[in-house]
């Protein structure tokens, strides 16, 4: 019934998110408030706070070989990890205001800002292009209680950018968690571990790479599981691509 429910709405909510995203820039940089001009690089963003964001561009390659990055993560089982920066000011302030309060134009500047960072790592290694996207589900009573799947809106941008194709129905969330906002690393761990189910909907949906999407990854505990269900449905490599790596 959820699932019904959650596809009848999902077209004219995602249509009101994706004009929200068109119409709600400011002229205003979204970090220091200063007017913008005709010369900024990103929508939203002005040139020196571009210039200065505290982002991953010098870390090019899987950010799982990165010791500081990996000791964080519990255990990590997929093959490749992707972010755009690290979970603190701004990027944790603009990734709340596009989870909390529906601030579509956040989203849609970091997206941006990911894009280009994805970009670059294939232009060095395409062989890091995956075959599908899937974003993290939400499950369906969170999504009719939250309104939009913020993981689904990335992707759908980053779909549409790089010409990779979106699977958004494959993979389901099975139990209703309680939210993870403010909760320790240790209590983040201790989930249920069935928490995903993926059947694929397309008969000839042979993935052998996916790039699962998200927003954060704080313990790597929901990655983890979600690549555990991918491989066991004979996936081969699994990139986890989110905005954020929230620090050990």
């Amino acid at each position: 019934m959820f699932s019904d429910i959650k596809s009848a709405l999902s077209n004219t909510l995602y249509k009101k998110a994706q004009q929200t995203l068109s119409t709600s820039f400011s002229s205003r940089c979204f970090v220091c408030q200063m007017p913008l001009d005709e010369w900024s690089h990103v929508k939203g963003l002005c040139q020196c706070c571009y210039k200065d964001l505290p982002s991953y561009h010098e870390r090019t390659g899987c950010l799982l070989n990165y010791y500081d990055i990996r000791a964080g993560l519990n255990r990590p089982n997929w093959q490749h990890q992707l972010a755009l920066a690290e979970y603190k000011w701004p990027f944790n302030q603009l990734i709340s205001q596009f989870k909390y309060q529906n601030h579509y134009a956040s989203g849609t500047l970091l997206t941006t800002l990911l894009k280009e960072k994805i970009q670059l790592e294939l232009q060095q290694q395409p062989h890091l292009k995956p075959d599908v996207l899937i974003p993290v589900p939400l499950h369906p009573i969170k999504y009719l209680w939250r309104g939009f799947n913020q993981a689904q809106l990335i992707s759908e941008q980053l779909s549409a950018s790089l010409t990779i194709t979106q699977d958004v129905t494959s993979l389901k969330r099975t139990r209703l968690r309680l939210a993870q906002a403010g909760k320790t690393r240790i209590a983040r761990l201790k989930k249920d571990i069935n928490t995903f189910k993926f059947t694929p909907k397309c008969a000839n949906a042979n993935y052998q790479h996916v790039a699962v999407i998200d927003d954060v990854i704080t313990t790597g505990a929901t990655a983890q599981q979600i690549t555990r269900v991918l491989h066991q449905a004979g996936v081969k490599t699994v990139s986890i691509w989110t905005l954020a790596i929230t620090p050990a």
